[in-house]
């Protein structure tokens, strides 16, 4: 479980680096149109195309790196006077909660991006395929999928033994 928890791991953290290569990449475009237009009156074509690409593709691709760290916002104050098993259980049900909403974004949004695919649409402006806008969402919804569901099960171990972590099997 430990070897798969630290591949997960790793995973999230190459999709959120990732995704930070694409959030630099809209910002250089956008920053090159604007200065381009204010400066000698030519735009760049295809910015708005790009810029949704990119911007579209770090959000997702951090999403499961968020989960992982346990950086989304959590209301402690409702939780801190519980026990560990008692906060256990509550982690339980928002892992599951988070498992059944990002696995119902990665099938809702496969079904979209296949039928997307199949009529061949792409962006107004450069023609990008728009099976490319759904490919990051797809990955990061279907690994938070993935790294919730461990958490899950993390949790429902602590909830059940009072125990902090899954123990390795020896061999």
């Amino acid at each position: 479980m430990q070897t798969l928890n630290r591949w997960v791991a790793a995973a999230t953290k190459w999709l959120a680096w990732f995704g930070i290569v694409l959030l630099m990449a809209a910002v250089v475009v956008t920053t090159a149109d604007v200065i381009l237009r204010k400066t000698v009156g030519f735009s760049l074509e295809g910015t708005v195309d790009i810029t949704q690409l990119m911007v579209m593709g770090a959000a997702y691709t951090a999403i499961p790196f968020a989960f992982v760290t346990r950086s989304h916002v959590a209301v402690a104050m409702l939780t801190d006077g519980l026990s560990r098993r008692g906060q256990a259980a509550v982690q339980v049900l928002a892992a599951v909660l988070a498992v059944g909403f990002m696995a119902a974004i990665a099938t809702f949004g496969w079904f979209q991006a296949m039928q997307e695919f199949e009529y061949g649409d792409s962006s107004l402006t450069l023609g990008i395929p728009k099976i490319w806008y759904w490919a990051p969402l797809l990955t990061g919804a279907a690994l938070s999928t993935l790294v919730m569901a461990l958490l899950a099960l993390e949790h429902l171990y602590t909830a059940v033994t009072g125990r902090g972590t899954i123990p390795m099997a020896d061999g």
